[in-house]
């Protein structure tokens, strides 16, 4: 299959009629669809989806809403409006058109109701000869040509791929679609089919001979297969609610998180706070040092100013001569109690030079603050040095003080920062316990589940055994006439095929499986940057492992992008699969297209460039859907090599040179001007929507 145009008709975002074509040149096999968020990418995909299989994907929104909303809200109150797609596409020498329309009536409002739905495929064989189906007959064709399970494993966003397909649910699913691929399913078929042959042959040989114990084992038989169809069944209900209460744990473990999350920024703002108080403890003992500092020096700060001075006069005195009082005192004294002047004349009490000398005995004695004055000085001049270890000792007291009030700062900025996000969280201490309930519920009702499971596989066992049994006791039945013992021969060439079918099915899984799981390890080596190499069940479930250096396998623990990549290679190798047997014509179906919304969202540049590079070899078309700004790996010339020039209608608005067209939006009282050209686009299609 490949998908040549798509063309809309008032269907969802595109108002009136649109064209997007798409490259079915082998040699430039991709299609490159760039548009804004709404502009219409996942609308693509899901036009696909929906006109050939009636499906959708999970995030398209609003999925009963398919007229677009202009058209309905122009043909008035209670009147209905039409929106179509149609898709163009070639496969095995055929070419194809399919049309499926969805009419809506208009109740007012955001009101509609859906009015009818019809699908048609139109063929032109390989002799130009044509051929139409209408709705169920051409979802028939479509499926018979593109299996309608296989579908969203070819047409997928990007996205949600990875999660779609590793849930339980999702799992078997994509494991049937794998085998379908494989052309597994036709023995499966087969072997569905001869059990109902075999069964209806042992009911006519027990009427033929009238045997009754024939009749009673056949019924047991068919009671026992009833009851194991339905302890399957109960299984498989219980493995699907364990998944979903395995799911629902993840998810409240995923809100505790956030609560763990609130609990870490408390605590760290517990401890930013200690810290604060801390710093502010430290902050007020180096205020109190240098306070105690300044204290001491305080007379130190005021004499430094008048010290030069007072060293000065205390110079100048030593300049003059001037002895100690002390001194003096002691030396007169000596004079006076000799009696003679040091000029020899005698000192008599109450004579003039007797009064004389007494009275520099007195100038001693004023003077006596002379060595004080002296000591005074001597001090001063340590002052300097004083002055200095002050200086020092104050400055280092003072950075350290602003040291600790800019750490301060930040741990308060830091405090708030927490504050802030607790605040904005808005959780309380009753919504963890909440879920800590539900948590321990859901727990309890898995372990209720494991234990409900274990006891129906036990059982299922047992009537499987039983039913063994019974088959062995059917089969040594001997028949009683020729008409029976003829049913009973074709009843042996059955089983004989039966079990054939069952080998061969058991080879050709076991064979595909080896090689669709070197497939996906070759792709995805190629496709990332780590050695892991893929295993697959019987039931076709991916796991990827890593070897050990005693090449023991362990379960390999993949990121987001690398998880995604595993899965990319998962369906390139099945891709390749098909494309390689179609061209050897050894397959049921023609190759498929690929079309991806959004398919880089999870991968790096370097994941980008290898997935865009190897992809295309591996199928006959690649459509891709982005942000024209989210990848600049699709415009390298490696890529532009394998991207055509394509048809694609843009829509342009009221200031283009073309004679414009008026549409009236919802909700705007003046008509709004585009034009509408097809032209021919370098590489790439885009989206431009007037909304």
């Amino acid at each position: 299959m490949k998908i040549s145009q798509i063309k809309f008709n008032n269907w969802r975002c595109f108002n009136g009629e649109e064209t997007i074509s798409f490259s079915t040149d082998r040699f430039k096999p991709i299609s490159t669809v760039y548009g804004t968020n709404g502009s219409g990418k996942t609308t693509i995909l899901n036009s696909v989806l929906w006109s050939l299989w009636d499906i959708l994907t999970d995030d398209f929104e609003q999925p009963t809403r398919l007229v677009s909303n202009s058209h309905l809200a122009s043909v008035g109150l209670g009147k209905s409006a039409m929106g179509s797609v149609e898709i163009k596409f070639e496969h095995a020498g055929c070419k194809y058109e399919v049309v499926r329309t969805y009419i809506e009536k208009n109740l007012g409002g955001e009101n509609r109701s859906a009015v009818d739905s019809r699908m048609m495929v139109k063929e032109i064989d390989e002799r130009g000869e044509g051929h139409d189906w209408f709705n169920e007959d051409g979802f028939d064709r479509i499926d018979k040509m593109f299996p309608r399970r296989l579908a969203k494993y070819f047409f997928f966003n990007g996205e949600s791929f990875v999660s779609d397909v590793t849930n339980q649910s999702g799992q078997k699913d994509f494991g049937r679609a794998v085998r379908h691929v494989l052309g597994l399913t036709i023995y499966e078929r087969a072997l569905q089919h001869s059990k109902t042959a075999k069964d209806d042959l042992e009911k006519s040989i027990a009427v033929l001979d009238n045997d009754k114990e024939l009749e009673e084992e056949i019924v047991k038989q068919g009671k026992l297969e009833g009851n194991i169809e339905i302890l399957k069944k109960a299984v498989e209900e219980v493995e699907e609610n364990i998944e979903k209460a395995e799911l629902e744990i993840e998810k409240i473990d995923e809100e505790l998180k956030n609560f763990i999350l609130i609990n870490e920024w408390i605590a760290k703002r517990i401890d930013l706070e200690n810290e604060i108080d801390k710093i502010d403890n430290e902050i007020k003992m180096e205020s109190n040092n240098l306070m105690n500092l300044i204290a001491r020096n305080n007379a130190c700060m005021f004499l430094q100013r008048h010290a030069q001075e007072v060293i000065s006069i205390g110079d100048s005195h030593r300049v003059q001569k001037h002895i100690p009082a002390s001194f003096k005192e002691s030396f007169i004294h000596d004079l006076l109690k000799s009696g003679l002047c040091i000029c020899g004349e005698p000192l008599v009490s109450g004579e003039p030079r007797y009064d004389k000398v007494s009275l520099r005995l007195s100038e001693g004695a004023l003077t006596d603050t002379e060595e004080e004055w002296t000591n005074l000085v001597n001090s001063l001049k340590k002052y300097g040095d004083l002055r200095n270890d002050f200086e020092i000792e104050f400055r280092r007291i003072s950075a350290r003080r602003n040291e600790l009030r800019s750490k301060k700062d930040e741990k308060e900025y830091d405090a708030s920062y927490f504050s802030g996000k607790i605040e904005k969280s808005g959780k309380n201490i009753e919504e963890i316990r909440e879920l800590e309930d539900k948590r321990t519920s859901k727990k309890q009702l898995c372990k209720n589940l494991l234990v409900k499971k274990g006891e129906d596989s036990n059982q299922l066992k047992l009537l499987e055994a039983d039913l063994k049994k019974s088959q062995a006791k059917i089969d040594k039945i001997e028949p009683k006439n020729k008409q029976s013992q003829l049913e009973r021969k074709r009843h042996k060439l059955l089983l004989a095929a039966r079990t054939e079918i069952e080998k061969e099915l058991a080879l050709r899984k076991d064979a595909l499986r080896k090689k669709i799981e070197q497939s996906i390890t070759n792709i995805f080596m190629q496709l990332s940057a780590t050695n892991f190499f893929a295993r697959l069940s019987e039931e076709f479930v991916l796991t990827m492992y890593r070897r050990t250096e005693l090449g023991e396998p362990i379960e390999a623990a993949l990121g987001k992008g690398d998880k995604q990549l595993s899965y990319y290679s998962f369906v390139a190798a099945l891709s390749e699969f098909n494309f390689s047997a179609s061209e050897s014509k050894s397959s049921a179906y023609e190759s498929f297209p690929i079309m991806i919304d959004a398919p880089f969202t999870q991968l790096d540049g370097d994941q980008q460039k290898r997935v865009i590079s190897l992809v295309p070899k591996l199928t006959h078309q690649l459509i891709l859907m982005m942000l024209e700004s989210a990848n600049e790996v699709m415009k390298t010339p490696d890529v532009l090599d394998l991207t055509p020039k394509v048809s694609v209608s843009v829509l342009y608005t009221a200031n283009s040179a073309i004679p414009a067209k008026s549409i009236f939006l919802p909700g705007s009282s003046d008509p709004i001007s585009y034009v509408v050209r097809t032209q021919e686009r370098e590489h790439f299609s885009k989206l431009v929507q007037v909304r």
